[in-house]
This record gives C-alpha cells, sequence and structure tokens, in this order.
C-alpha cells in the first residue's frame, strides 16, 4: 500500500479521537452543570421548621407555680412541681412515622425544656402526634442493676443524676413527678389558715405505668419558609378528673407506687393523663 493511503488513515484516525475529546469534554462540562444547578437550586429551596411546645394548664388557663387555681369541684390548689419523661416523640405525616427526639425531660420551672425545635421539613401536614410517657425499658436501666452508672450522662442529659429523678430505691426512673397541695377548708380560704393546706405527691416510675400517648394533631401544616409552632397543651385538670374517673386530691393525695393501693392510684393517673394532652 501506498504512503498516502496510510497517512488518510492515521488523519481519519486523528480525527476520531479528537471528536471523542471533544464530546467527552463537553459531557463533562454538562455534568459540571447539572452539579451547579442542583447546588443553587438546594441552596436557594425554602424549607420548613417546626417547633413543639408543651403547655402545662389548668383547665383553660396557664400553669403557673404556686398560684392557686380550682379543680373541677371547685376546690383551691396550687402546683409546686411539675416534672416528666417522653420517649420517641414522633410525628406522623401521611401515615408514616418520623422520630424526632428519643428521651427528653420537661420541666415546668425551666420553660426552655417545653419546647423542642426541628428544621429542615418540607411542606408536609402532621396528621398526629405519638410519644410515651416515661422512660422507656431500654433506656430505664434495663437490669435494675444496683450498680448502674449514672455518672455516664453528661448533667445536662435527661438521664443524668443531676436531675433527680432517678429512684434509687427501685432502680429506675421516676417517669412522672407531680407535687402541691389543695384547700381542704370548708371555705376554701386556707390562705387564712395553712393548716387546712393538704400536700399531695404523685411519683410513678416502674416500667409497667409507661404509658403511650397518642394526639390529634387537626391536620397541622408546616409552611416552608414560616417559623410553625405547634402547641400541646397538657391539662392537669384532666390529670386528675376523666368522664370516668376523678381523683380527689385531697383524700387520694399520695402514690409512689410501693404498695397496691398506690400502684391503683398510680394506673388511675397514668389512665387519665392519655386524655390529659391536646393540640391547641
Amino acid at each position: 500500500m501506498s504512503f498516502n493511503y496510510y497517512q488518510n488513515w492515521l488523519n481519519v484516525g486523528i480525527l476520531e479521537v479528537d471528536y471523542l475529546c471533544r464530546m467527552k469534554c463537553k459531557s463533562s462540562l454538562f455534568l459540571i452543570g447539572l452539579i451547579v444547578l442542583n447546588i443553587l437550586f438546594n441552596s436557594c429551596k425554602k424549607t420548613a421548621s417546626l417547633t413543639i411546645q408543651f403547655k402545662p394548664r389548668a383547665g383553660v388557663q396557664n400553669l403557673v407555680l404556686n398560684q392557686a387555681y380550682k379543680n373541677s369541684e371547685g376546690k383551691n390548689f396550687e402546683i409546686e412541681r411539675l416534672k416528666f419523661y417522653i420517649s420517641d416523640l414522633n410525628i406522623i405525616v401521611s401515615g408514616k412515622s418520623f422520630l424526632l427526639s428519643e428521651i427528653a425531660l420537661l420541666d415546668a420551672s425551666k420553660p426552655s425544656s417545653l419546647e423542642f425545635r426541628f428544621n429542615d421539613f418540607d411542606d408536609v401536614t402532621i396528621t398526629k402526634l405519638e410519644f410515651g410517657m416515661g422512660v422507656k425499658a431500654a433506656l430505664n436501666n434495663p437490669t435494675k442493676s444496683n450498680s448502674y452508672d449514672l455518672g455516664q450522662f453528661v448533667a445536662s442529659n435527661p438521664l443524668s443524676a443531676s436531675q433527680n429523678m432517678y429512684w434509687s430505691m427501685t432502680n429506675d426512673y421516676r417517669f412522672f413527678m407531680l407535687e402541691g397541695k389543695s384547700d381542704t377548708s370548708a371555705t376554701q380560704n386556707a390562705s387564712l389558715d395553712p393548716t387546712k393546706y393538704r400536700s399531695f405527691l404523685y411519683h410513678i416510675g416502674k416500667d409497667k405505668f409507661f404509658t403511650s400517648i397518642h394526639v390529634d394533631a387537626k391536620s397541622f401544616r408546616l409552611e416552608q419558609g414560616k417559623e410553625n409552632r405547634l402547641i400541646v397543651n397538657f391539662d392537669l385538670e384532666k390529670v386528675f378528673a376523666s368522664n370516668s374517673d376523678t381523683i380527689n386530691m385531697a383524700t387520694e393525695f399520695y402514690t409512689e407506687a410501693m404498695t397496691l393501693q398506690q400502684e391503683d392510684l398510680a394506673q388511675r393517673m397514668m389512665d387519665n393523663i392519655k386524655n390529659a394532652f391536646s393540640v391547641e
């Protein structure tokens, strides 16, 4: 074959290689362009934030510690301490459950403990809130050992010793702590006679009292680019009085769930608590 034949063949090969290189470069540039556009799109995309606020109440009034309120029987009472755990706080969206928090301690004396903020939500509708009242078994000293090490938790952790919620005599946590006093005077004027005040104390723990709570979120819609606040009321009047049971804080004033009688009162209170939460 002639030299010109090989020369022509070589030229064709060079042209093909050049064409492939150009196409590859264009593909790479196209891919890079897509990546840049995706980054720009996501950086400009608006997302929704969600704040869930638990609001302790006494009927229609917001709860203020050490302030007098009237219960469903018209009797005066005051709340001095309210603390409780919630486990596995979930929101339900389109029938699917999304975990927001594994464990939290709510304390009426610390407003910051009653609010939880979450970011980067899409535009969705929350139909329900679900959580457990108490410390779930997996975190509630599962072995019930006397050697359970509270030192494994930093002071700010909900399960740390500094929270004063661990029960060394039962080797687990108190789920719910409610303390206060009620007016037992006939005239409901115990402020003039402090001996007529009856202190009450309800400390409820143990795995068997862990209670699942389901709250209708009233189709709460998260709007992108907005601060969305979902308020969950916790009504103490409903803790003491439900449609089927009323707890008399003047005569049924104590439980640490240590005797059968105390356990019965603890269970009645936890049953009432199921219906004490509602979305505002």
